[in-house]
């Protein structure tokens, strides 16, 4: 199987990565927002805001430091990913959820409240809840229809107006596919020793970004799903609690994006929630330049 890419002559030794690990180039996928209403917003894939989807009996995280409530970062409807995504990741159903507090902001592992609802657990849209989105789209006053809907438009209502009050308002987004395959940056090449790349060569990967016409580059910065992490500070992988063994299944990259979910991560720096190859278990981890 061949990558059927070829680099310019000065990334020979690339061109050789490539034939010899022809699955090496991965696809990533860069958050949009939208502006769209999804038909089931409950459920629906979202960063920030006030509202995610709450398992019946469950109460909202608090944080193990201070015991004040962690903040909701976001939520990802599994069945609505790219199926590439879900391939790389193995899961194709459940919702994924993160929560964190931001005022202690743990560092390394963090392995709670960082976990994938399973598509058993996520009640079906009622048809109040229908009512109410559709309602809702064509700017249906709450007071002109039943009290049974009312609610859910108050509700819906109430969100959209909170936005313009809170540090990080909710975000409805898309996936896009990036039009670049990703290799993995200087750094995980030198950590991944049987590659046994010299020094000028891991310098040219910090050039790849600069060839034109090339459909292969580093990571790529932003919120995006799979592809590699756009480490800042070396490969800092979580270890698996149950398995021992490195968390390098790639999930979710956050920076900082004011139009989506507005955190620095530190100064200009990078989270990462990456899975368990082994048992699937979730983990995040972040560091700052």
């Amino acid at each position: 199987m061949d990558s059927g890419i070829s680099l310019p002559e000065r990334f020979s030794f690339l061109n050789q990565i490539l034939k010899d690990h022809p699955t090496i180039l991965r696809r990533s996928f860069n958050a949009q927002k939208t502006e769209n209403l999804p038909s089931n917003p409950i459920t629906a894939t979202k960063f920030g805001g006030r509202s995610p989807y709450m398992v019946k009996g469950k109460d909202w995280p608090k944080c193990e430091e201070c015991s004040e409530r962690k903040t909701f970062v976001c939520q990802i409807n599994l069945s609505s990913i790219p199926e590439e995504a879900q391939k790389h990741i193995g899961i194709s159903s459940g919702l994924f959820q993160m929560f964190l507090c931001f005022e202690c902001l743990p560092y390394g592992g963090h392995f709670k409240d960082v976990e994938i609802i399973g598509q058993e657990q996520l009640d079906l849209p009622s048809l109040k809840l229908l009512a109410g989105v559709a309602s809702s789209k064509v700017e249906v006053d709450a007071e002109t229809v039943p009290g049974t809907v009312k609610k859910f438009i108050r509700d819906l209502q109430e969100d959209t107006d909170a936005t313009e009050k809170l540090d990080r308002p909710q975000a409805f987004v898309e996936w896009m596919e990036n039009d670049v395959k990703e290799l993995m940056n200087s750094e995980e090449f030198s950590y991944q020793e049987n590659f046994g790349l010299e020094e000028n060569q891991l310098d040219l990967i910090q050039e790849l970004d600069e060839e034109s016409n090339v459909s292969v580059g580093r990571p790529q910065a932003g919120i995006k799903l799979c592809g590699y992490v756009n480490w800042c500070q070396g490969v800092e992988y979580p270890t698996c609690p149950d398995c021992n063994v490195e968390m390098t299944t790639t999930f979710l990259q956050m920076e900082d994006d004011r139009d989506i979910f507005a955190e620095s991560w530190g100064d200009c720096g990078t989270a990462h929630v990456t899975l368990c190859p082994n048992c699937k278990k979730l983990g995040m981890g972040w560091a700052c330049c």
